[in-house]
């Protein structure tokens, strides 16, 4: 009984989670901390910036605020940023033979760093910028008096959605997007020793046309006429929110099949790892 203890605590230990969590944390602010403050905030550096160009360079020398296709722009940018450079950069360096025998001694067990990481890249940084971006973006709505939030408004969920239930769902679906994109591309960077995100992204259109085609060729004997029917008698009676809670348990259903996979590839990426 004792000896079946002293191994689970060398596998797990909730003390020992808890001192590298923060140290992966540390490791995440110092390192970069600056560039996601600097992608957070890019709403306020998108209006001033537009705002100082047309006082310069316009005849009439009036400050003008971005458009809203501008601000859409500078969105997926950020996200992009995010998504592909920290998981590259906060663990690309662990297939290095040096950084990643320091890794393999660090006083934690494998699973612990793997918890650690998961929280880290899935949790704390997607929530961090969507809050600061999303903080950032509200501010510089409320300088523009044309101007709306693209994250916490309610345009893009129904006039008459309150501010509190448009910013919930506008960080569930920022999260959703960001984490199960970042999860893919922080397994291109424990795998990969060069051209980390290149690859990746070569990887996942090969994975999607794998996908794709197996479905098509599955689907392909399928009756989907009588499937349609049977569908639109199942849920003709079905009321909006009973339809919008069955499409997000399907959401709910997929993201963690998502998650399952490329979490556990990244597991066993990280358990192969040798000094």
């Amino acid at each position: 009984m004792v000896n079946n203890i002293e191994k689970k605590s060398e596998v797990f230990d909730l003390g020992r989670v808890w001192r590298y969590f923060r140290y992966d944390v540390v490791s995440c602010i110092s390192g970069q901390g600056l560039s996601l403050l600097v992608v957070s905030v890019m709403p306020l550096f998108l209006l001033f910036v537009t705002g100082i160009v047309s006082v310069i360079f316009t005849p009439s020398h009036s400050w003008t605020f971005p458009q809203e296709s501008l601000r859409v722009i500078a969105l997926v940018f950020s996200v992009i940023f995010v998504v592909i450079q920290f998981p590259t950069r906060m663990y690309g360096a662990l297939t290095e033979k040096k950084y990643g025998s320091q890794w393999i001694l660090l006083p934690a067990s494998r699973l612990e760093k793997f918890l650690s990481m998961m929280i880290v890249s899935l949790v704390l940084v997607p929530f961090a910028f969507m809050l600061v971006y999303g903080l950032s973006d509200y501010l510089a709505a409320l300088l523009d008096p044309a101007g709306e939030p693209m994250l916490f408004g309610a345009k893009a969920f129904g006039e008459d959605a309150s501010l509190l239930s448009a910013g919930a769902g506008g960080l569930w679906i920022g999260w959703n997007y960001i984490a199960s994109s970042i999860i893919v591309f922080l397994l291109g960077a424990v795998v990969f020793k060069k051209r980390k995100v290149a690859l990746t992204f070569l990887c996942f259109i090969a994975f999607f046309m794998v996908v794709s085609t197996i479905f098509a060729l599955v689907a392909k004997s399928w009756d989907w006429e009588q499937i349609i029917k049977n569908l639109d008698i199942k849920y003709a009676e079905l009321t909006y929110s009973q339809l919008v809670n069955k499409i997000n348990a399907i959401i709910w259903a997929c993201t963690i099949i998502w998650f399952a996979l490329f979490g556990g590839l990244t597991a066993w990426r990280l358990n192969k790892l040798e000094l």
